[in-house]
C-alpha cells in the first residue's frame, strides 16, 4: 500500500516458497510488479508479472474470493500486446468493482477498488466523479481503521487535484506517521502540500523521504523527492537553495547510476522540464555549469532537451516568462497534470503527470 514494491515482492515470493499452494502470494507478487498503478506497467515487469499471475492460478487458490482477486488482477496483464494501459486499467477497475460488491465486508477489496477509481479516471472529467466516489468509500473506513496505510495513501491520491486538494490535508498530515519507514509514505503528503501551497511542509516531507530512500538504496524515490524539493524551494523564491546541494546536485551524487534505469531518468528529466525552467539552461541544453556533470545529470539533461521543445526559440521564451514571474508571489501557484492546461486564478497551470 505504500508503493514499496521491491520489498513487497520479496515478501510475497518468500510466502509462496514457504507455502506453494498459497496462490494469493503469487497474486501479491504480480500486484507488486505493476509498479505505480497510475502509470503503465514498466516493460521489464510485464513478463514476470504475467508469469506470477499464472503461478497464482496454478497454485490452486483455496477460496473463491482468492480466485476472484487473481482473476481481477489478470486483466492488467492479459492481451498486453493488444490493449493499451487505459483499456486494461478500466477492465481491472470493473473487475474490482464486482469483487468489492460481492464481498462488501472485505476491507481490502474496497480499498483496492477505491484506488482503481483514481487510476482509471478520465483526465477530461473535471467533476472528479470517480475520485470523489473512491474517497467516499475510504473516508468512513478511515474512522474505523485510522492506521491503515492504504486508506491514508489513497485518499491523498484521490484528492490530488487543485479544486479538491484541501480535502486531502488530514490524510497528508497523518500518512507519514503511519508508515515511517517507507520513503514513498514520507514523500506522498507533499502532493497535497504542493497543491495548497504548504511549501515548507513539502520540503520537510521530501527531506525525510530522500533520506530514507538514500539509506535503503531506493534511487527512484530519492530522485522523486529531490524533484519536489527543488519545486518547493523555487516557489519560495529560494533559488540559491534550489540550485545548490539540496536537490539538483543530489540527483547527480550519491546515486548508483547503474541501478537507475533509462525509464526513470527519462521520467525525472520530464519532470524537470515541466517544472523547473528556472534551473535549466534550456537554450544550451545544459544545467548550470556550477554542477558536477555526473552520468545521471548528463542523461537527465539530454532527456530535458528532447522532451521540451524542438523550436529553438521556445526555451528562451519560457526563460523570459519565468524571469517575469519572479516579480510576483509564487506561493499561490497550483499545478495539475501536463495534459490538462487550464487557467487557475488567472494563471496557466501545467504541472507533473506523475502520481508516484
Amino acid at each position: 500500500h505504500s508503493f514499496w514494491y521491491g520489498p513487497a515482492r520479496d515478501v510475497f515470493e518468500e510466502a509462496a516458497k514457504a507455502d506453494p499452494q498459497c496462490g494469493i502470494a503469487w497474486w501479491g507478487a504480480a500486484l507488486s510488479l505493476l509498479g505505480n498503478p497510475h502509470n503503465a506497467i514498466p516493460a521489464p515487469n510485464v513478463a514476470p508479472g504475467a508469469a506470477a499471475v499464472e503461478k497464482a492460478k496454478a497454485a490452486g487458490a483455496r477460496t473463491q474470493r482468492e480466485r476472484d482477486y487473481i482473476d481481477a488482477l489478470a486483466n492488467m496483464y492479459a492481451d498486453f500486446d493488444k490493449l493499451d494501459h487505459r483499456a486494461r486499467i478500466t477492465k481491472y477497475r470493473d473487475a474490482m468493482a464486482a469483487l468489492a460488491a460481492k464481498y462488501p465486508q472485505d476491507d481490502e477489496a474496497q480499498i483496492l477498488y477505491a484506488i482503481a477509481l483514481n487510476t482509471s479516471a478520465a483526465p477530461t472529467d473535471k467533476t472528479y466523479a470517480q475520485q470523489l466516489k473512491g474517497a467516499a468509500i475510504l473516508e468512513p473506513m478511515w474512522e474505523r481503521l485510522p492506521n491503515h496505510p492504504g486508506i491514508a495513501h489513497y485518499l491523498i491520491h484521490l484528492y490530488d487535484y487543485p479544486p479538491i486538494a484541501e480535502k486531502g490535508l488530514k490524510a497528508a498530515l497523518k500518512y507519514s506517521q503511519i508508515a515511517p519507514g517507507a520513503p514513498h509514505a514520507q514523500h506522498m503528503p507533499s502532493h497535497i502540500f504542493t497543491r495548497v501551497g504548504y511549501w515548507k511542509e513539502s520540503i520537510d516531507s521530501n527531506n525525510a523521504s530522500a533520506k530514507i530512500a538514500r539509506e535503503s538504496k531506493d534511487f527512484g524515490e530519492q530522485m522523486h523527492a529531490n524533484d519536489y524539493k527543488v519545486y518547493a524551494y523555487l516557489q519560495l523564491a529560494r533559488d540559491d537553495d534550489a540550485l545548490a546541494e539540496l536537490a539538483i546536485r543530489e540527483m547527480g551524487h550519491g546515486i548508483d547510476h547503474g541501478r537507475v534505469g533509462a525509464d526513470q531518468l527519462r521520467l525525472r528529466g520530464q519532470g524537470l522540464a515541466q517544472r523547473h525552467d528556472q534551473v535549466l539552461d534550456l537554450g544550451n541544453g545544459r544545467l548550470d555549469g556550477q554542477f558536477a556533470r555526473s552520468p545521471a545529470v548528463q542523461q537527465v539533461e539530454q532527456a530535458v532537451v528532447v522532451l521540451r521543445h524542438h523550436d529553438d526559440r521556445a526555451p528562451m521564451s519560457r526563460l523570459q516568462t519565468q524571469a517575469e514571474s519572479r516579480r510576483e508571489p509564487r506561493g499561490a501557484l497550483l499545478h495539475d497534470r501536463p495534459h490538462r492546461g487550464e487557467v487557475v486564478d488567472g494563471r496557466v497551470e501545467a504541472g507533473s503527470r506523475e502520481e508516484e
